[in-house]
């Protein structure tokens, strides 16, 4: 597997060229038996957008980085700011007006980061904390914007490589070399919407997302030509909770934080986060808002019979995977809709106002549910390819809900197990081992390795979606309020959050 086509030049796509070429590069360096890979991406979007998406954590994800390459988790790190607190908070329960003005708020849940993880010691510690070059304790957990994660990566990538990152290519086709007039050799051969073909290669890795075309071809033998018929049996179920970020950038003028808390605040039928994010090394940061909504003509994923025609909220809306900016004109609109949000839901607004407030541009986008069960399995051998091989990775083998601050962490993960898995055949082909383990098994392995923790995540997320939001009206934010009060006491809370944190490769 020497010709390696990876489709989407993601946080998955850019992360499996990483691990591919990394660490093939540091075992080549020791030993003749391995060659590096050839690896080439594909992206659909005209280019990278480093305002495409809003904040997130990086965690377990960041800590694989490592075992990647330690210059490019370095240089993520420095784009980033080292998050050293989470809390939540709810709208205060007392409904004097007196005791509000003293109490704005009731706390939940107060983390200070690096004392959770090393109170937790074990594997999680072991992964999230190393020692700096001064020989102290330094967490693993940072916070930074997608799209500077996204451009770090990119830069970062070996030179060749980088090289072969190809944009406006959107796949259409997957066929074997065998088939093409102008190669009769193995391998397959990727057709493109812009009419180009490229190949041949001995393996598709598809990290394209939620859409995702190789799933598709996994699945289903083929590529449907319109986006919206993909996922087959695996099609996504809207959830009826709502999500609007709001982003603001900063200004080399301003005071620039050193850190990051991630605070969380609850009301009555929504609930918001607000944090700070690096940006990229050298630049200023960024805040970035969200607030987690129940669509009112929905119960949960179901419909209702009656739904309210006027409902604030307007029709169902997308998944928005491309993180497609609200229009200039429906920017102030979007302001106003999500401060009125959060002062009619009680949220305390004292950090999430002025963000919201001083916004440079919005996103909406609904929470889909993905069938995370499919009995093609992540990988397909492409027939008549001579042993050519399809394989998912990241969003595309196992979209998941955001609540738990883990799609981007899981795709790295998918990226090294998937790459190790590669690079183990490879290097028994390479020795010439008279019993190499089939690519299927070993893709296999890599599938059941990844999918149960996906999956745990996945349902995890989907519970914590809802449960935050307080219900419809708020008719159970009281029973979560306490329940998240008590869970934080007890220490369920530290555990699930480290839980999903801690890498499992």
């Amino acid at each position: 597997m020497e010709r390696i086509a990876v489709i989407g030049a993601g946080i998955a796509g850019l992360s499996t060229a990483h691990a591919l070429t990394a660490t093939a590069t540091a075992t080549a360096t020791s030993s003749s038996s391995l060659v590096v890979p050839t690896v080439h991406c594909f992206d659909a979007r005209p280019g990278l957008d480093k305002n495409q998406g809003a904040g997130i954590q990086l965690n377990g994800g960041l800590a694989v980085l490592g075992q990647i390459n330690t210059t490019v988790q370095r240089a993520v790190m420095d784009a980033g700011l080292p998050a050293v607190g989470v809390r939540s908070r709810a709208k205060a329960w007392s409904n004097s007006s007196s005791n509000s003005h003293d109490k704005p708020f009731e706390t939940l849940l107060e983390l200070d980061l690096l004392s959770t993880v090393r109170r937790a010691g074990g594997a999680v510690a072991a992964a999230l904390i190393h020692n700096d070059k001064n020989n102290k304790d330094q967490l693993l957990w940072y916070s930074i914007m997608r799209g500077a994660l996204q451009e770090t990566l990119y830069e970062t990538l070996p030179q060749e490589t980088r090289q072969r990152v190809a944009f406006d290519k959107t796949l259409t086709d997957i066929i074997p070399a065998s088939l093409n007039t102008d190669n009769d050799g193995t391998g397959a051969m990727l057709h493109f919407a812009d009419g180009t073909v490229a190949g041949p290669f001995d393996l598709v890795i598809g990290c394209d997302g939620i859409k995702s075309a190789v799933k598709e071809y996994v699945e289903q033998g083929k590529i449907a030509k319109n986006a919206a018929e993909r996922e087959g049996a695996a099609a996504a179920l809207y959830s009826g909770v709502r999500i609007r970020y709001a982003v603001k950038d900063g200004t080399a003028a301003e005071p620039q934080a050193e850190s990051a808390t991630l605070s969380q605040f609850f009301g009555d039928g929504a609930y918001a986060l607000d944090g700070t994010y690096g940006n990229g090394a050298g630049k200023p940061n960024t805040k970035s808002s969200f607030v987690v909504y129940l669509d009112e003509g929905y119960i949960g994923p179901f419909k209702k019979s009656n739904p309210n025609s006027n409902t604030a909220n307007g029709p169902v809306i997308g998944e928005n995977a491309d993180w497609t900016q609200n229009v200039q004109k429906a920017v102030e609109s979007t302001r106003e809709t999500m401060l009125k949000q959060v002062q009619d839901s009680g949220i305390p607004d004292k950090d999430l106002a002025p963000t919201i407030m001083n916004a440079d541009r919005f996103f909406d986008l609904g929470v889909y549910f993905h069938n995370p069960f499919s009995l093609a399995g992540w990988s397909k051998e492409i027939a008549d390819s001579g042993g050519a091989v399809a394989v998912l990775c990241g969003d595309a083998a196992h979209a998941m809900p955001p609540f738990l601050g883990q799609g981007s962490n899981q795709a790295i993960q998918d990226a090294y197990c998937l790459a190790t898995k590669i690079l183990e055949y490879n290097k028994q082909v390479r020795r010439g081992d008279l019993d190499v383990t089939e690519l299927k098994e070993l893709f296999k392995q890599y599938e059941k390795t990844r999918w149960p923790v996906a999956f745990a995540i996945t349902w995890k997320a989907a519970f914590l979606g809802y449960l935050e939001t307080g219900g419809q009206n708020g008719m159970y934010s009281k029973f979560r309020d306490v329940f998240f009060k008590t869970m934080g006491a007890v220490g369920v809370a530290e555990k699930v959050l480290l839980g999903a944190a801690t890498p499992k490769v």
